[in-house]
């Protein structure tokens, strides 16, 4: 490479120096023999997200894995490098609590006695129900449980992280949670912790799935109704003779769960129909959760969990339609779409169909007919995140 500016003459090139990279990436190899029962199966996926500590010649590094299980460094002096996932040394030090084993680290500091065996005691965690649904169903008991009872123990921890990988969070440093409001949706993976004689012991990892509420859940909350009847008494009162013109209203449902309150988006309005026009309001597309993507020990999250809107009156449409015209009632083909690809129910107040069993209006039907809430059928309840 050049040399400096002030390089003396006669040495207008500097030495080169020769750098290296190092890259490392957890696979699963084939078992060769049966494994034991209390062996810990790994994922068929990659090892996303897996905590390592890395001694690399440019120095100490604590980090994860990418999504492919990977990690790479370049540029770095040549030398000898070592690294040592946490996880894999606390998965063994579960299974078979080996003497000396120390968790910050994931590193044996001393050896394994001859004599040394596996501890006289468990650690369990209890988890009163593992299916949970959002404000409406939120709340769980947890417990971390040491047998036999009246053992000293030095420090309790209760920690949970997503299914799908990261890292572990604390939700709590104290044997009992009671009650842990589940306030961030998921599939999650719960564990307790006791630390006994100056070494922290694990309990087996509990699932627990928080779902978003379901359409039944949603429309029967009274702020939702209140919303929901004032954006139809405004579909009735924009349907006029002179001018004569109508219009949809809609809204998106939201769930605040710091506050466990539903809150609403702007009112969305359609266009103004004349008699032969079809009627439509477009809300676009499912509002993003805030935060996009919520630690499972977070205290709240507002998420969008339904879709709201309304249908017409065919009462002053008879001028622009053929006569003895009707149309269909509830949720129509666009609107099961719309909200299958927005995933979320959807509720559509509409007329009663008439005459009965018909499922449709006719054209001139009084707008003050009997009306009701319809749900859209392709979704109940908007999809768990992993």
């Amino acid at each position: 490479m050049p040399g400096a500016p002030n390089s003396p003459v006669g040495q207008p090139v500097a030495a080169c120096k020769v750098l290296h990279w190092i890259s490392v990436r957890i696979i699963k190899q084939p078992y060769f023999k049966p494994k034991p029962n209390w062996w810990i199966s790994p994922p068929e996926t990659p090892y996303p997200s897996e905590q390592f500590a890395g001694e690399i010649t440019d120095g100490h590094k604590d980090a994860e894995t990418d999504g492919k299980g990977s990690a790479v460094y370049l540029d770095i002096p040549s030398g000898k490098c070592s690294v040592k996932f946490k996880s894999f040394y606390l998965d063994i030090e579960k299974a078979l609590h080996p003497h000396g084993f120390t968790n910050a680290q994931g590193l044996f500091d001393a050896p394994v006695p001859a004599a040394a065996g596996a501890p006289n005691f468990s650690v369990d965690l209890i988890v009163e129900k593992n299916l949970l649904t959002l404000k409406h169903d939120h709340k769980c008991k947890l417990e971390v449980k040491v047998t036999p009872p009246g053992l000293a123990v030095d420090e309790y921890r209760i920690e949970i992280k997503r299914a799908s990988g990261g890292s572990w969070c604390t939700l709590s440093s104290t044997a009992t949670l009671d009650p842990w409001f589940a306030r961030i949706a998921g599939k999650l993976k719960l564990r307790g912790i006791a630390k006994i004689g100056g070494a922290e012991h694990q309990s087996g990892e509990k699932d627990v799935e928080v779902r978003f509420p379901d359409y039944n859940q949603i429309v029967a909350d009274s702020a939702v109704q209140t919303e929901m009847s004032a954006a139809w008494c405004n579909t009735l009162n924009d349907c006029t003779a002179n001018p004569n013109r109508r219009r949809e209203y809609a809204f998106w449902i939201l769930l605040n769960t710091l506050s466990d309150a539903y809150e609403f988006g702007p009112v969305v309005t359609g266009p103004w129909c004349a008699p032969a026009d079809g009627a439509g309001a477009n809300p676009g597309p499912r509002p993003p959760d805030k935060p996009a993507t919520p630690a499972p020990c977070d205290q709240g999250a507002t998420y969008s969990v339904g879709l709201f809107h309304t249908h017409t009156p065919t009462e002053f449409r008879a001028g622009g339609v053929p006569p003895g015209s009707t149309r269909p009632i509830g949720p129509s083909p666009p609107d099961e779409s719309f909200h299958t690809a927005n995933d979320v129910p959807g509720a559509i107040y509409d007329f009663v169909d008439s005459p009965a069993g018909s499922n449709s209006i006719p054209v001139g039907h009084p707008k003050n007919s009997p009306a009701k809430l319809y749900p859209t059928a392709g979704q109940t309840r908007r999809t768990t995140p992993k």
